[in-house]
């Protein structure tokens, strides 16, 4: 699987996109199993992944986006599953991880997972 084209559609749901199974001309259980060899994890989790590696840098580098357009961008539809995933894949909410990039002593003690 083309790595740029799960790039370039990270916004639309995988079911309507590019990324849909009928787009390879292979059933959906053997576009998931390749996804599972291939990535190590699922075909969702996977853009998931890139979703939120996506969030990282336009957090770091757009500060004039508000969250909220960051999660729109990144393919979230639903601002508080965003700040949710983004959570639990970082270890600090959207917000608090752009704070730290921009001042890492901005809240001691506390600082996001190194990028993987």
């Amino acid at each position: 699987m083309n790595e740029s084209i799960v790039v370039r559609n990270l916004r639309k749901p995988v079911v309507t996109s590019p990324l849909s199974p009928d787009t390879f001309g292979i059933g959906r259980t053997a576009l998931y199993e390749f996804a599972r060899q291939n990535y190590g994890m699922g075909i969702a989790q996977h853009i998931r992944a890139l979703r939120i590696a996506h969030a990282r840098k336009l957090l770091i580098e757009r500060p004039d986006m508000n969250i909220s357009q960051v999660a729109e961008a990144c393919g979230f539809k639903d601002y508080n599953y965003f700040i949710t995933v983004f959570g639990k894949t970082v270890g600090v909410a959207p917000r608090q991880y752009r704070l730290n990039a921009v001042s890492p002593d901005a809240v001691p003690g506390r600082r996001f997972r190194a990028d993987p």
